[in-house]
């Protein structure tokens, strides 16, 4: 759907490998929060010299866009499941960790999906240990 209005990555719509590196870059945005408009606006602000940049991330940020909009016509992304949750607990107010002894163990870090539930947690449990 996307192809004709590609600037730099048109030639690889037909490209198997380069479509789930593309994919694997949606999954990374999801996983740090950034949407597509994010992308564009950040095209959009590049100084002069930087048109092929800019040019990849009009590009990403389309086939994003185009790929949340396919998707969420009838299925759900796993990739999404952490931030349904964050939106479910700011909606509730973080009822769910209300009084609840939280211990954190065995991660070496955390990605930004996961640090916005760890904000619940601080700001609603009786405890949190790592």
């Amino acid at each position: 759907e996307t192809a004709p209005f590609l600037r730099e990555y048109s030639r690889c719509c037909e490209d198997e490998a380069m479509i789930e590196k593309m994919l694997a870059a949606v999954a990374e945005f999801k996983m740090f929060c950034v949407p597509p408009a994010t992308l564009e606006k950040a095209g959009t602000t590049l100084p002069a010299g930087y048109s092929r940049l800019s040019d990849k991330l009009a590009d990403l940020s389309l086939i994003y866009a185009a790929y949340e909009g396919l998707l969420h016509r009838e299925y759900h992304d796993p990739e999404d499941m952490l931030t349904a949750l964050d939106t479910v607990l700011w909606e509730s107010d973080g009822a769910f960790f209300k009084d609840k002894h939280i211990y954190l163990d065995g991660f070496n870090g955390f990605t930004s999906q996961q640090y916005s539930i760890i904000a619940h947690m601080l700001d609603h449990a009786a405890s949190l240990g790592y």
